[in-house]
């Protein structure tokens, strides 16, 4: 490690060190493979796994039902307008997040 000593050296655990090259090597291993989907795909469509697709609809289909049962309780009188403007601005910003990529 530049600019470290010996002694910083001697106390860095040999497991922590290992586990970690580990960790990395995997991490730029997928990297790696994604950067070979993204050379050899069209540059108009770009490759997605079909289980992200998946989560994603599945994702989409949840917020427009929570949407939708806001909506009722309005209706019914269960929920004030301005109670309801504040959960939709709510689902709009979890709308724009990008989800997890399920593990590969």
């Amino acid at each position: 490690m530049p600019g470290s000593t010996d002694a910083d050296r001697e106390d860095v655990d040999v497991q922590a060190v290992e586990g970690m090259r580990g960790y990395l090597r995997a991490q730029l291993s997928r990297y790696q493979s994604h950067l070979d989907l993204l050379r050899n795909a069209d540059s108009a469509a770009m490759p997605v796994s079909p289980h992200y697709e998946a989560a994603l609809r599945v994702r989409r289909a949840a917020i427009d039902a929570r949407r939708e049962e806001l909506l009722r309780w309005r209706d019914a009188g269960r929920l004030p307008d301005a109670g309801l403007r504040v959960l939709e601005r709510e689902l709009g910003i979890e709308e724009r997040l990008p989800p997890e990529r399920p593990a590969p």
